[in-house]
C-alpha cells in the first residue's frame, strides 16, 4: 500500500511538472502567466504592522494565503500526530493477526487500513504528502500554466535534492553493513564486552554521521544499542 501511495503521489508531482499541450507558450513567458505568484513581501507593504493584523491584510489582499497557511498548519499537525498514526497502525495488524490466528481472516493478507496509517506515520512522507496538496490549491485557484510556472521555474530544489540522493545512499545495505562492521570491530579491539560495544557506539556511531549523514548513523547506533546492549538486560 505504502508503494501504490508513494507511486500515486509521484505521478501527481510529474503531472503537475509536466505542461499540458498548449501551455507552454504560457509557462515559457512570464508575462502570459495567470498571476503573479507568489505575490512580492514588498507589494503588500505591511512592514510596520504586528504579525495578526498583518495576516488579516494578506489575507484580504490575496485569499490563498489563508489556504496556504491552513495547509501548513494541517502538516504540521500531521507530523505532531504521526506517532498516533503508526501506534494505530500497529493496534490494527495485532486485531488482524489475531483474525488470522482465528481463521476469520485468509491465511495470507495484509491490512490495507494498517498500512495506510503506516504510510500517513512516516514523517518523511508528511511534507512530501501536503506539498500536493498546497500544489492540487494552486492548481485550482491560479490555473494550471501558474501551477507548472511556480513548480518548474520559482521552486530551487537544490537542497531537497541533495537530501534524498544522500539520505537514500546511506540507507543502502553496503553502507548500513560497513558502519556496523566498523563499530564491531572497534569494539572487538577494545575486548568485545558490553563496555566496549556501549563505548565504540557511543562514541563512533555519532561520528559516522558525516559519512552516513546523521539520521542514519543515529537510527543505526540505536539499532545496535537495542541488539548488543538492551537486549541483554544488563
Amino acid at each position: 500500500m505504502r508503494r501504490l501511495l508513494s507511486l500515486a503521489i509521484a505521478l501527481v508531482v510529474l503531472a503537475c511538472l509536466l505542461p499540458e499541450p498548449g501551455l507552454a507558450s504560457a509557462v515559457d513567458d512570464p508575462a502570459a502567466s495567470s498571476a503573479d505568484f507568489p505575490q512580492s513581501l514588498d507589494q503588500y507593504g505591511d512592514a510596520a504592522l504586528d504579525v495578526l493584523p498583518r495576516l488579516q491584510s494578506r489575507i484580504a489582499a490575496n485569499p490563498f494565503n489563508l489556504v496556504a497557511s491552513v495547509i501548513f498548519l494541517l502538516a504540521i499537525a500531521h507530523t505532531f500526530a504521526a506517532s498516533r498514526f503508526t501506534r494505530a497502525a500497529h493496534e490494527i495488524e495485532r486485531t488482524h493477526e489475531t483474525r488470522i490466528a482465528d481463521g476469520t481472516a485468509p491465511l495470507i493478507s495484509v491490512s490495507h487500513h494498517a498500512r495506510l496509517l503506516h504510510f500517513l506515520g512516516e514523517v518523511e512522507v508528511v511534507f512530501g504528502l501536503w506539498a500536493v496538496v498546497l500544489m492540487l490549491a494552486i492548481f485550482g485557484f491560479y490555473g494550471p500554466a501558474t501551477a507548472v510556472d511556480y513548480v518548474s521555474h520559482k521552486v530551487n530544489y537544490s537542497e531537497a535534492v541533495f537530501v534524498v540522493v544522500i539520505m537514500t545512499l546511506a540507507a543502502t545495505r553496503p553502507v548500513l553493513k560497513f558502519a556496523e562492521s566498523l563499530m564491531a570491530r572497534v569494539a572487538g579491539r577494545l575486548g568485545g564486552s558490553l563496555t566496549a560495544w556501549w563505548l565504540a557506539i557511543m562514541t563512533l556511531g555519532p561520528l559516522l554521521g558525516s559519512l552516513i549523514t546523521e539520521p542514519a548513523a543515529i537510527t543505526l547506533s540505536a539499532l545496535l544499542l537495542s541488539q548488543k546492549f538492551y537486549a541483554l538486560e544488563p
